[in-house]
């Protein structure tokens, strides 16, 4: 292992020690240690070293356990750590799942008795006398017997960082939980009917349809949340993220930043890159916003504003997100034509003091323009824009003015 590699496993190791520490403070430590001794006499690793001591952190020897996502070979007899998703109890077996670094792993351990019962979600498990072998579709699992030690850190990790930055086959997955949401019924081998939830999860590197078996909790729409252990597949409908039998899911409301506000309404990106349109209850003179509830008509949602947050603007501008290659923006006009359908969308004329134009607006979003007339005046928010005319997307808003 070189020093970077080290480095880095040391860092994890000490988040694991103290979930109230971050990365980007370790780093700030190990820096000031640095300035502090001379950095011509310390590598970031020794300062490291020095850091642990000041803090009275005392690590087990780096490399006796092999983290779970680093697991390539088969091994009799394995010293492994991880942090416990999720586990359930089956006669004479209990299945768990274990994550590190965005990778999860399937476990058996073999008993009548289930050693996880006490230990809470996320606490990370050091066990001893592990078998590797290899399990469902060819992935490794890990298999214990009552022989084997386990030893629970006590300490939950923060979700988000156990999360996969990347599609991986099997791993945790943060996101927003997007609509329609669907109830699946199926028949189990015992003839009785189960039941699942279908919607999308958005992370920042992608959209997947995800499916829960027998989710315990319920989902929420547009929500943020961490889900693990998702398999990932492709099917022929695109990439699909499932569930397993032991999933671990936590949620919370969506942190939005605004990209436009006007006195009732506003557009918002979320953190995942999702942009918003949103009608504010309450008064936020703050860029940044924390809902209290949200509605689950998607993508139009009402939002109870629970804390408007004092911070310096840092979410997207609106000249960053055409950038980007969404090209929103927002357009206030006058209707000058009744909309026609053409083909497969509907066409109608606009203007304003400057020009004329179109706004063309797709049949699936044919409801977005009834009620409009000839002659109102009418905000459009998050509209695509192209040359010569705006486009109606699944985002737009048009808010009727007053004369």
């Amino acid at each position: 292992m070189n020093n970077e590699n080290k480095l880095d496993r040391v860092i994890e190791r000490l988040l694991s020690a103290r979930p109230d520490l971050t990365r980007e403070k370790i780093v700030e430590l190990i820096n000031d240690k640095k300035r502090q001794v001379g950095s011509k006499y310390l590598t970031d690793l020794g300062a490291l070293y020095l850091v642990l001591n000041d803090l009275g952190v005392r690590l087990e020897e780096d490399n006796e356990y092999i983290p779970v996502s680093r697991i390539s070979a088969a091994f009799n007899r394995a010293s492994v750590e991880g942090y416990l998703l999720g586990h359930k109890k089956y006669e004479g077996r209990t299945i768990f799942y274990l994550a590190y670094g965005g990778r999860a792993i399937r476990g058996v351990y073999w008993g009548q008795d289930n050693p996880f019962s006490s230990i809470r979600p996320l606490e990370l498990l050091r066990i001893k006398g592990a078998s590797i072998r290899s399990g469902r579709d060819g992935l490794f699992e890990v298999h214990l017997k009552d022989s084997s030690g386990i030893r629970a850190s006590g300490q939950p990790q923060d979700p988000l960082q156990l999360s996969t930055e990347d599609v991986v086959e099997l791993g945790v997955y943060a996101g927003c939980i997007e609509g329609p949401l669907r109830t699946i019924s199926y028949k189990r081998k015992d003839s009785s009917e189960g039941k699942g939830i279908s919607f999308f999860l958005r992370c920042s590197f992608g959209s997947f349809r995800a499916v829960l078996w027998e989710p315990q909790d319920e989902v929420h729409e547009g929500y943020e949340a961490v889900i693990g252990p998702l398999k990932h597949r492709k099917t022929e409908f695109g990439d699909e993220l499932v569930g397993l039998d032991a999933v671990y899911i936590t949620q919370k409301p969506p942190k939005l930043y605004i990209v436009w506000k006007g006195p009732e309404h506003a557009i918002a990106e979320d953190v995942y890159g999702g942009i918003r349109a949103i009608r504010i209850s309450g008064s936020c003179n703050g860029n940044a916003i924390l809902p209290s509830s949200i509605s689950v008509e998607f993508p139009w949602q009402n939002v109870e504003v629970s804390k408007c947050l004092n911070e310096e603007h840092h979410g997207p501008t609106l000249t960053k997100l055409s950038k980007l290659g969404r090209g929103l923006v927002n357009v206030e006009f006058v209707v000058l034509s009744e909309p026609e359908l053409n083909g497969s969308r509907y066409e109608m004329l606009i203007g304003d003091d400057t020009a004329e134009s179109k706004l063309v607006v797709p049949q699936q979003h044919g409801e977005k323009v009834k009620g409009i007339s000839i002659g109102e005046k009418v905000l459009g928010l998050a509209l695509s824009a192209s040359e010569g005319s705006l486009l109606v997307g699944p985002y737009t808003v048009l808010v009727p003015q007053d004369h």
